[in-house]
């Protein structure tokens, strides 16, 4: 019936705790922890929320609100560097760098941007990357040295023999 749950063979009666709420369910306890609540020793206990935090959704933990990061117990603030933005990632920094700008400790740094080149949108490079038919060398472009019956490849740092033709050295030969 409502208000007992099934152990082994027989029925007891459910001794519901303060702060806490029956369930129809027979196969478990009988009651649940309220929001804001979570279990400990068959009790509903509440628990720390610290500054700048709020419960979660289901109410049984905390989490830090935008802006501020999860350091120990508590929710620090996350410091934004100059020309660096907030994000939504609370795993990491916290923080990202502008377009323009590339990541450099705790601050933002422009990227230097040597002639015949452009800002990339990859971060695994220096932020910048060669214009077609340039190759990257000491943090500078240089301009391919293209042999005959050669063109600029597909990726455009380098270059590739045209049909028939083979690459040997700097220059393409007939096969």
């Amino acid at each position: 019936n409502d208000g007992y749950i099934k152990i082994k063979n027989s029925c007891s009666l459910v001794v519901i705790p303060e702060n806490a709420y029956a369930t129809s369910k027979t196969y478990d306890k009988g009651w649940k922890c309220n929001y804001g609540y979570v279990e400990s020793d068959n009790k509903c206990e509440d628990f720390f929320i610290p500054d700048n935090a709020f419960l979660n959704s289901y109410g049984t933990r905390w989490e830090c609100h935008r802006g501020f990061k999860k350091e120990n117990n508590e929710c620090a603030k996350i410091k934004v560097p100059d020309n660096g933005y907030l994000t939504n990632d609370d795993s990491s920094s916290g923080w990202k760098c502008n377009r323009g700008y590339r990541a450099n400790r705790s601050s933002c740094v422009l990227v230097m941007i040597p002639e015949n080149g452009y800002l990339s949108n990859s971060r695994y490079d220096a932020g910048w990357k060669c214009e077609r038919g340039f190759y990257e060398a000491n943090n500078l472009c240089r301009k391919l040295v293209i042999p005959s019956n050669a063109h600029v490849d597909s990726d455009g740092d380098d270059w590739a023999c045209n049909k028939p033709y083979r690459k040997r050295d700097n220059q393409c030969e007939s096969r």
